[in-house]
């Protein structure tokens, strides 16, 4: 079972509202979370991530946008791409963390 699949019950050490946000998010939006701690959040859209992800253009994009929209990511436009960082950093870590554990 992939990583991004699963609930999380909350542990001492993880903030209420983050372990919210993520048992509320569709698998798909998990794995995308999961390439932008994976890739810095570039390349997103490249053959390698897509494959790795199992998605296609379109969903990873969908998702991007959907998780910007909720307030978990946002895009930095950089000079040829846009780079898709996390709006509240500990979110990120506690992901790095969450996927240790796995």
């Amino acid at each position: 079972m992939s990583d991004s699949n699963y609930y999380v019950t909350r542990s001492s050490k993880t903030p209420l509202s983050i372990l919210r946000a993520w048992n509320q998010l569709p698998a798909t939006q998990k794995t995308s979370l999961t390439e932008v701690r994976r890739t810095g959040g570039q390349g997103l859209t490249t053959k390698e991530t897509l494959k790795r992800a199992t998605l296609t253009s379109s969903t990873m994009m969908r998702c991007l946008q959907s998780l910007e929209d909720k307030g978990i990511l946002r895009a930095e436009d950089l000079v040829n791409e846009s780079r898709w960082r996390f709006e509240d950093p500990l979110f990120g870590l506690w992901r790095d963390q969450l996927k240790q554990q796995a």
